[in-house]
């Protein structure tokens, strides 16, 4: 076993922690003796408020990944996260652009997109400013599967060096974090 810090990563929803569990814990798990993911997009403030102070009172590492949302840019969007909280810094809370399926798309080639049925002209030029809507509007044929479905199918085609260079905000992401 891992000795060492553990590391609570409080992500939006499913889909988010999807991503995060197949493509950054694998990188980052000899880091930490424990990582866990908290969906917390419906939680009341209060509630997550708590958690992390309960969280910092015995020494445990967070990490927020929030979705730029309407914000203007990521340093906004961090420093909304940080008011709301309290008990967050910067450094701690990680913005993606434009929403995590735009992390999805940015690891998918030409054939990848193919295989699930998607329109490569949606992804080829960057993700960076893709939306959930527009990933599920590139599906050639939306009731082949389901947005659960193709997230999964997504991932089982994801290139890591491609991702990085087709979102600018992934490629920040895995830098900040030495992945």
């Amino acid at each position: 076993m891992i000795s060492g810090p553990s590391l609570h990563v409080f992500v939006e929803g499913p889909d988010d922690e999807r991503f995060f569990d197949a493509v950054v814990r694998p990188r980052l798990g000899a880091r930490y003796s424990a990582i866990s993911c908290i969906k917390y997009a419906r939680t009341k403030k209060d509630s997550v408020t708590a958690m992390l102070r309960a969280l910092r009172g015995s020494g445990k590492q967070v990490m927020f990944l929030v979705d730029i949302d309407l914000f203007p840019c990521p340093d906004e969007r961090r420093r909304d996260v940080v008011s709301k909280y309290g008990v967050v810094v910067e450094q701690e809370v990680h913005v993606v652009i434009k929403e995590i399926e735009s992390w999805y798309a940015a690891g998918l080639d030409r054939d990848g997109c193919s295989g699930l049925g998607l329109r490569w002209r949606a992804f080829r030029f960057g993700t960076h400013e893709l939306s959930k809507e527009a990933v599920y509007a590139s599906q050639i044929r939306p009731d082949s599967m389901t947005h659960q479905q193709l997230l999964i199918g997504m991932l089982a085609a994801f290139d890591y060096g491609r991702a990085k260079h087709a979102n600018p905000s992934f490629k920040r992401f895995v830098l900040q974090l030495g992945i």
